[in-house]
């Protein structure tokens, strides 16, 4: 489930920040990664919007991959701290 405060504020620009971070921190390859998402999305319901169709994406696919790497526990929410991150930075800069 996805947190009430991201899927209230997360917005199509905080996907591509959301991106840069991944590629610049964990170093993801984000040419493969965006076209798997793309892939993703093409199977979404119509109504399904970009940007809740990459939270479900983030979710699914990004967050097991996060915790792998930092030795997490699997069910661990990584990717939403990830995004709480952006947001909260997103906010700081317009101060």
């Amino acid at each position: 489930m996805i947190p009430k405060n991201i899927t209230d504020h997360f917005e199509l620009m905080h996907v591509s920040r959301t991106w840069d971070e991944l590629h610049a921190r964990f170093g993801f390859d984000l040419k493969g990664w965006k076209k798997e998402f793309r892939e993703f999305l093409l199977r979404q319901p119509r109504n399904t919007t970009e940007v809740d169709a990459f939270l479900i994406f983030g979710s699914r696919q990004i967050n097991p991959v996060l915790n792998r790497i930092l030795s997490r526990d699997p069910s661990y929410p990584t990717f939403h701290k990830l995004i709480d991150y952006i947001l909260n930075e997103h906010i700081r800069q317009k101060k």
